[in-house]
């Protein structure tokens, strides 16, 4: 499967318990294996990826380096039915654990 491309920079200006504001762009989200949607997967993935970096305090990784050029969210396991939210907010969940570590 080829990345899905946003049509729009994705942006998410959530701001730290430090009041610092972090500036989210995802350049290409490559999803390999999955017959739903890629548009709805990356908008979900989106979504949830701003939510967790916006309730918590930012993610060591984010504390390290100022621009990451890629994150491997490892193998993430789902049900054969799991509907594009469902996917996009697991691959969410999944990349936030790395950014952590």
């Amino acid at each position: 499967m080829t990345p899905v491309r946003p049509t729009r920079p994705a942006r998410r200006r959530p701001s730290s318990p430090s009041g610092r504001a972090l500036d989210l762009h995802v350049d290409a989200l490559v999803l390999r294996g999955f017959t739903a949607s890629p548009r709805r997967i990356a908008d979900a993935l989106e979504r949830e990826l701003g939510l967790l970096l916006a309730g918590e305090r930012l993610p060591a990784a984010l504390l390290r380096e100022r621009r990451l050029e890629s994150l491997d969210a490892g193998a993430v396991v789902l049900p054969s039915d799991a509907t594009p939210g469902q996917i996009g907010r697991q691959v969410a969940r999944a990349l936030y654990a790395g950014l952590r570590r």
